[in-house]
């Protein structure tokens, strides 16, 4: 007896969808110089969870690849649905950032993919819940942006376990839950909120709307959190070099202290030998002082006993010449006189 055997296949449809990226980098808070996929404005939208996004086209900057882009940027786009088979074109995100996109909804499945992830910027969708575990997967997170959107539910503890969140932004975010949108209830979330992440808070800012429950502005809420330890971690790297740099630079500073107080006491060896050398010149200044005033005094006195010897000498030579010629003189007389006598007689 033959049997009939029906096989039955079952297949999943889903639209193949590509995207047109102008690559550039780009400075994000956290991220720094980011090499991104900044999503152009195109015909094709993702607006069925199916949509599954199959490859990648643009203009890459020299020297880089898909396996460089770490950032992926839409705003603007009608992104209904989060953008499936992303990890597959991009498989080093740290960075989405999806603005104005009419965002409807976002799950754990979705970010799994991404253990990296660093940044999520969700702002101005229309999200109406947060699941919890929506981060379970994403435990490098530092940054959060969820604000306004259209909000109905947030679990408290979604943001438990990420220790290196630094910045929260839950802006103008109408109600935390509508089924039990009362003040009280408001308050609990945002003081268990609070609660949850400490001792990660440095600021809080809260404006809640008492008056309006149960309109859906009930509270804008604006949190920012900076995780100290986490800002440290993230400078670690940095604050080693810089120690290090600062090591060195001790050690120059040593080893140029050193220096310098050899050169001080060199200078206080030349300004010694400088005082002694003027104090010795100025004792070798008055002994020639000394020894000139001796030897002008002798030079005078030798000078003097030269003029009298001159002068001696000179009167001598005088009194002998006035003594021979008035010697002649009485001979020439004399010998006139006798002869005259001679004469005469």
């Amino acid at each position: 007896m033959m049997k009939n055997v029906f096989f039955i296949a079952c297949f999943s449809s889903s639209s193949q969808v590509s995207i047109e990226c102008d690559y550039s980098t780009y400075t994000y808070e956290v991220l720094g110089n980011t090499y991104r996929c900044n999503v152009k404005n195109s015909p094709n939208v993702i607006n069925s969870e199916t949509a599954l996004i199959t490859s990648t086209y643009g203009v890459h900057q020299s020297g880089k690849s898909n396996n460089d882009v770490i950032g992926f940027h839409v705003a603007g786009n009608n992104f209904q649905y989060f953008p499936q088979g992303l990890e597959k074109n991009f498989k080093n995100i740290k960075l989405i950032y999806m603005f104005r996109c009419k965002l409807t909804e976002i799950h754990q499945a979705e970010l799994k993919p991404f253990p990296n992830l660093v940044y999520i910027y969700l702002f101005a969708n229309l999200i109406e819940v947060i699941e919890p575990g929506l981060f379970d997967f994403n435990p490098n997170l530092e940054y959060i942006s969820i604000g306004d959107n259209k909000i109905a539910h947030i679990d408290a503890n979604v943001f438990n376990g990420l220790t290196m969140l630094w910045h929260l932004h839950l802006n103008s975010v109408p109600c935390y839950d509508k089924y039990t949108c009362t003040y009280s209830h408001t308050q609990d979330f945002i003081r268990e909120l609070i609660t949850n992440l400490q001792p990660q808070i440095t600021s809080v800012a809260s404006k809640t709307c008492i008056n309006c429950c149960p309109i859906d502005q009930l509270t804008t809420f604006d949190m920012q959190i900076g995780n100290l330890s986490a800002t440290l971690a993230t400078f670690k790297p940095f604050q080693d070099v810089m120690d290090s740099q600062l090591s060195g630079i001790t050690s120059k500073i040593s080893e140029y202290g050193s220096k310098f107080n050899d050169v001080l006491v060199a200078h206080e060896s030349i300004n010694s030998r400088l005082a002694d050398f003027e104090v010795k010149t100025n004792k070798k200044f008055e002994e020639i002082k000394q020894d000139l005033a001796s030897t002008r005094h002798k030079m005078a006195v030798n000078f003097d006993e030269k003029i009298k010897g001159i002068e001696k000498r000179l009167i001598k030579k005088i009194e002998d010449i006035l003594d021979e010629k008035l010697g002649r003189i009485l001979d020439e007389k004399l010998g006139i006189l006798i002869e005259a006598k001679s004469a005469t007689a």
